[in-house]
């Protein structure tokens, strides 16, 4: 993990593809836990047939959907599914990881140095929710592994001063924040905080927004070809929106459309629209308590799990850091912003295991930062 220690470097890099691949193909069997992971590959073999990017849900068999699901994890998945099936799409999302590992501590060690970075590196090996996201059809890990790209080359750019790389690092950093939000909508969640952390340089905040703006485009616009509507991620955000801030639940806004088929893809949006506006306008109270217990669920869960009992240690550990040097807080900045930005989204939306699992990188992040920090000594005058 540092820059003379090649050899070692590369030695991880290989350990870490190699144990991903092995774990996201062996330790869980089931790569259709969640229902959405039908969903992904419908669409994948919708591309492969030369239909693009639309599939049919069998609770809609009526409607063809063309921007309910962000597109480009279905659309990467497609090739692979083709030449080795699920097992090869599985093998990569392994490798994946592994290589996302490195570069959580690669973003550790331009924060606080190499001790850190190997603490990331092996608090990210070690998390259950990783291999367990990594053996399923789902778009956590390519959202993941997209988002530690951005905010990696956003912090190589901000700290080089060679001008060309600097634009190229942040270049890069905005096409993968832009990348993100079309694996999974709280993307925005990456590109915003990203664009404001830049703006103290403004060529790289440029490149930045060009980069993101460049590979998300092309998506709105194809939705305003295909649907005559601007659909800027998808068009599945006001039943997400309704069914997180309503007694009514994710299942029973499925039921609710599928006796509606009628209303088609925007249909269904304007619908679930109209319901929470109904929803806020009639129980304003409720509508406030149910985002605060969300706000709260998603930073300390609830659920008797061991991920989320690793969480609250996590935390502990992490308060106890501040508390002991508050000038952790200003070093962990874009972590921390990140993670409340998307902590905003998913309480405003849904919250859950699955829904949290992509802001647990930036939690081990965090924590490997505090840990490494309880090791290094610090100035006699500050430690009076």
């Amino acid at each position: 993990m540092n820059q003379d220690r090649g050899p070692l470097r590369w030695s991880i890099g290989m350990l870490s593809v190699a144990v991903g691949m092995l774990l996201a193909t062996t330790l869980y069997r089931d790569p259709y836990q969640n229902p959405d992971s039908h969903a992904f590959e419908a669409i994948a073999r919708s591309i492969l047939r030369g239909e693009g990017i639309s599939y049919v849900e069998p609770m809609l068999p009526t409607v063809r959907l063309f921007a309910f699901r962000n597109p480009l994890y279905p659309v990467l998945m497609s090739l692979p599914l083709a030449l080795g099936g699920v097992t090869l799409v599985l093998m990569l999302q392994g490798a994946l990881v592994g290589l996302t590992t490195l570069g959580v501590a690669a973003i550790a060690r331009r924060i606080a140095g190499v001790r850190a970075a190997w603490w990331a590196w092996g608090l990210a090996m070690l998390w259950p929710a990783t291999w367990s996201y990594s053996g399923q059809l789902m778009s956590e890990v390519l959202y993941i592994a997209l988002a530690v790209v951005a905010v990696e080359r956003t912090l190589a750019a901000l700290a080089t001063q060679d001008r060309r790389a600097m634009l190229l690092a942040a270049g890069i950093a905005g096409a993968a924040a832009g990348a993100s939000m079309l694996a999974r909508s709280p993307g925005v969640a990456v590109a915003l905080p990203l664009l404001l952390l830049t703006l103290r340089r403004p060529p790289a905040a440029v490149a930045l927004a060009f980069g993101a703006l460049l590979v998300w485009t092309p998506w709105p616009v194809r939705n305003m070809l295909r649907l005559h509507a601007f659909v800027p991620l998808a068009t599945n955000g006001q039943m997400n929106f309704f069914a997180g801030n309503s007694d009514v639940g994710v299942g029973a806004c499925w039921d609710s459309i599928a006796t509606r088929q009628e209303l088609g893809e925007l249909g269904f949006e304007r619908y679930f629209a109209e319901r929470t506006r109904t929803e806020v306008l009639t129980q304003p109270i409720a509508f406030a308590r149910r985002i605060a217990v969300k706000a709260v669920a998603h930073v300390l869960p609830t659920r008797r799990e061991l991920t989320s009992v690793l969480l609250w240690l996590a935390d502990l550990v992490i308060l106890a850091s501040m508390v002991r040097d508050p000038g952790t807080i200003r070093r962990l900045f874009v972590p921390l912003a990140i993670f409340g930005t998307q902590w905003a989204i998913q309480a405003l939306t849904v919250v859950g295991p699955r829904y949290r699992h992509p802001t647990d990188w930036l939690v081990l992040l965090v924590l490997a930062v505090c840990i490494s920090s309880w090791w290094t000594p610090r100035p006699r005058a500050e430690a009076r």
